[in-house]
């Protein structure tokens, strides 16, 4: 929504046409899959949530205040952000009373789910040593500040040039992506998280929010601060960042205009030989 050039929107749905990762989880049908869905799905109620600052609550937001903490039951992704409807709810309550009800139906439903979700399932996964060991290399390492900063910038670098592909080239031609998808995730993350006085609505700050928290589990030797397929996730909110980046050159008053078409030109040539090396893959799959 925040960004009009209809080119940049046709490029954001070549990046996830042309994303290896994204066919390829989506197309077994793996949970990861689920992931991307899951997340979109809070996405949106995001967005929707948005507009009720002095209105009352419609039959699609009393439907996902009931629903949306169901989805735990079909991500683990799905941790990272359903506390945010909560909390969104409670700041818009604060200034419109016609949602007060609906706030506490939406925090009696999570707290019901997530019971649940805990006893049935995640205080089991909490004492898995074996798939805490196997994901080690992929959290932030703290026993050094040159391992630090190593694993850091490891875990930003795969989790902008993860998705496209699997050969060596992907990953090298998708490193001049990282400048923009961290520009855009701390300038625009920031301040949309204060002009919506911090609440969290939009692409952009929850990219953040989903960022901080990935980094400080990371340090925690919680989970993965960018663990591959187990954050696919993330990867729409790449893809929009980079453009959105990218996009911003044009402001850049002398010369920004052509850079821009420079670096999205080479942006969309990149995703369709990783749609050329995608289509390669599969078909080499029926031989």
């Amino acid at each position: 929504r925040n960004i009009k050039d209809i080119k940049i929107l046709l490029l954001a749905l070549l990046s996830f046409a042309c994303a290896y990762r994204l066919s390829y989880y989506g197309a077994e049908l793996k949970p990861y899959s689920m992931d991307v869905l899951a997340i979109a799905v809070h996405a949106l109620y995001l967005d929707y949530q948005r507009r009720f600052t002095q209105d009352r609550p419609t039959n699609v937001l009393w439907v996902g205040a009931v629903l949306l903490p169901v989805t735990l039951f079909f991500s683990y992704a799905v941790i990272f952000l359903c506390w945010i409807a909560g909390v969104n709810f409670i700041f818009l309550a604060r200034n419109n009373p016609k949602l007060r009800f609906i706030t506490l139906v939406h925090l009696l439903s999570l707290m019901i789910c997530f019971i649940i979700f805990y006893q049935i399932d995640l205080k089991h996964s909490f004492s898995d040593q074996g798939l805490h060991h196997y994901w080690q290399s992929y959290f932030v390492q703290t026993d050094s500040s040159l391992n630090f900063f190593d694993s850091l910038f490891e875990g930003i670098k795969r989790m902008v040039t993860y998705w496209y592909g699997t050969e060596k080239w992907h990953y090298r031609m998708a490193v001049p992506f990282i400048p923009f998808f961290l520009y855009a995730l701390f300038r625009y993350g920031i301040t949309y998280i204060r002009e919506d006085g911090f609440k969290i609505f939009r692409l952009e700050s929850l990219m953040l929010v989903l960022f901080g928290e990935l980094f400080v589990l990371g340090i925690g030797k919680v989970y993965p601060f960018t663990g591959e397929r187990i954050t696919l996730f993330l990867a729409p909110f790449v893809f929009y960042l980079i453009l959105k980046g990218m996009d911003d050159l044009g402001k850049i008053k002398y010369g920004g205009g052509r850079l821009r078409t420079i670096l999205l030109t080479y942006y969309g040539v990149y995703c369709f030989m990783c749609l050329m090396n995608t289509m390669t893959v599969y078909v080499g799959l029926y031989k």
